[in-house]
């Protein structure tokens, strides 16, 4: 399990999923992205709902 607040301690070992950018920034129900390992030449349309990844546990992401 990875969670980018290890340094903190009292991790728990429930991974949360965290979106990469607020979805209120966005009007619409999806976005074009390029640029990540999955789509480093092209433009992907993907629903705002997927643009998440594992980066917290769950008790840090709660303490946000």
């Amino acid at each position: 399990m990875y969670c980018w607040a290890t340094s903190q301690g009292d991790c728990c070992d429930v991974q949360s999923r965290e979106h990469y950018f607020s979805e209120a920034l966005f009007p619409g129900p999806s976005i074009r992205v390029r640029g990540f390992p999955w789509c480093k030449d092209a433009d992907v349309e993907i629903p705002l709902s997927k643009a998440r990844s594992k980066l917290l546990c769950k008790h840090h992401n709660e303490r946000l």
